[in-house]
């Protein structure tokens, strides 16, 4: 984008100077001021785009760190970690026993459904790394 406004800079000088050569000095100081008032504008445009960029490296950092900490987190869960993680998402109010019994499996199938996954109610890693989400560390 700066490649463009530095062409388009040029291209406004170019006409200043050509039609300077050309006509009176109060055509030459109205292009000219024309052409501060566009350097401002870019400048405030680039000022805007290097915001953009920022924003959009802070995301694409914190979400390349939520990618790398669920695996790490769904790979430690066990079967109290998986109720647990179920009754924070809302789908299990049973007790947190480590016992994976009908209610148990029930939640899971309703969390899978929800989330896009396989509704079978086994835990495989996919289920795991979207209850990663609920887990408490």
């Amino acid at each position: 984008m700066k490649k463009i406004i530095v062409l388009s800079t040029a291209a406004v000088l170019a006409m200043v100077f050509s039609t300077g050569c050309n006509s009176s000095d109060k055509k030459v100081s109205t292009l000219t001021q024309k052409m501060f008032v566009l350097e401002e504008r870019l400048n405030s445009v680039e000022k805007r785009l290097d915001l953009i960029e920022e924003r959009q490296n802070v995301f694409e950092q914190e979400s390349t760190k939520q990618k790398e900490e669920a695996p790490a987190a769904a790979s430690k869960m066990n079967d109290k970690g998986i109720q647990a993680a179920l009754a924070t998402a809302g789908f299990y109010t049973g007790a947190i026993d480590g016992i994976i019994g009908p209610n148990t499996k029930k939640a899971i199938m309703e969390f899978q459904a929800a989330n896009g996954l396989n509704a079978d109610g086994v835990v495989d890693s996919k289920t795991k790394a979207a209850l990663a989400k609920y887990a408490k560390s």
